[in-house]
């Protein structure tokens, strides 16, 4: 007896392309063509999983050669070269709108151009009675919510340390968030020195006291301080702080 020709069986759907593509006795689910493409797109994605892979293993590497937030500022200079072909020596830093007072002198802040982000680390511990918050987000809500009451606030959250980002650029970014976004009334032209690690700012709150004191000055002050943060063995983080008193 002759074997039936391939052509006279029943065929059946491919389950990826629908088709009737298959013969009944076949034991593949999928035609040769869609097989073929599902290989290479296990293939594709192997190499995706590898690549992504060495460049986490590379970024941690990179991050633990970082330098300390800590640095002098000042220290790093960059040289550009100008249209006449002349070089040109600049501080990564510009001068900023706001006077920092330390001790009988005063010198000049710095200017910020970009709003404070990152990826948020777990919290770390924090000396005193300050509630640690999973970003920065949450914490300007918090402080959003008791403007208009008396408050005595102390809050912090961490992120991973960006190279081009100090302590001193940080507190300045805060600084304009809690001006522009939070709305928290400070004379935020002027500020002092702390001796806090890191770098901390103190600002004097301007707005007015309670009803039930009459109208006077509120006293206050707004303290943002901004330290390195070493809990990680490989990523540098940076913990952010603020005080409000009013």
């Amino acid at each position: 007896m002759d074997a039936p020709l391939i052509s006279s069986l029943p065929r059946q759907n491919c389950l990826t392309c629908r088709q009737p593509t298959l013969f009944a006795p076949q034991v593949f689910k999928n035609c040769a063509d869609c097989r073929e493409k599902n290989r290479q797109k296990s293939r594709r994605a192997s190499e995706r999983k590898r690549t992504q892979k060495q460049d986490e293993q590379t970024m941690l590497a990179q991050g633990a050669n970082l330098p300390d937030s800590d640095s002098d500022t000042n220290a790093v200079v960059q040289e550009r070269q100008t249209s006449t072909g002349a070089t040109k020596r600049k501080t990564p830093l510009a001068t900023q709108d706001f006077n920092v007072d330390i001790g009988h002198k005063r010198a000049k802040g710095f200017l910020m151009k970009s709003e404070p982000r990152g990826r948020v680390l777990p919290s770390v511990p924090f000396a005193g009675t300050s509630t640690a918050y999973q970003s920065a987000s949450l914490m300007y809500s918090t402080l959003q919510d008791g403007i208009c009451t008396r408050m005595n606030f102390s809050g912090h959250h961490s992120i991973v340390a960006v190279s081009n980002v100090d302590n001193v650029q940080r507190v300045d970014m805060v600084r304009k968030d809690l001006r522009n976004t939070v709305r928290l009334p400070f004379d935020f032209k002027n500020a002092v020195k702390l001796g806090d690690s890191g770098f901390s700012l103190r600002f004097k709150c301007t707005c007015l006291a309670h009803a039930d004191n009459g109208p006077r000055k509120c006293g206050g002050s707004v303290i943002i301080t901004a330290r390195a943060d070493g809990s990680h063995p490989l990523i540098p983080g940076q913990v952010i702080s603020v005080s409000v008193t009013h």
